[in-house]
């Protein structure tokens, strides 16, 4: 978890535990986390087989920062502002992004379609 304070950047250790704490916590529910670091793939499964979101993203491998920014920020982000699915955004991303390991893989609670969900309705 980073901490930015105008100049002042922080970094802090998270555990999975400390972040379903965290995102079970929230006034409203979190409907989708994007954990774009390295090797995420088992955090973003257990946070949808405990309930605590919808849909979470996860890497299988170490990632490279280029890369992760551009699925995350130019493409996944980008995408679901356009008014597609989750499922629809994530396909795109993961499409755009250079062939081969490692790869994104997006989670989802059972009886929750990604294709039908919309993160802005329109």
């Amino acid at each position: 978890m980073i901490r930015d304070r105008d100049a002042l950047i922080q970094a802090q250790p998270l555990t999975a535990d400390q972040l379903r704490q965290i995102l079970a916590n929230f006034p409203t529910r979190v409907r989708a986390c994007v954990l774009n670091t390295c090797e995420s793939l088992s955090i973003a499964n257990a946070l949808v087989s405990n309930n605590v979101v919808d849909f979470a993203i996860g890497w299988d491998a170490k990632v490279s920062d280029p890369t992760a920014i551009q699925f995350a920020t130019t493409l996944f982000y980008r995408h679901l502002a356009e008014g597609l699915s989750y499922g629809q955004a994530f396909g795109l991303a993961q499409a755009c992004c250079p062939p081969g390991p490692p790869a994104a893989q997006l989670c989802h609670a059972e009886g929750t379609d990604p294709k039908t969900v919309f993160a802005v309705q329109t």
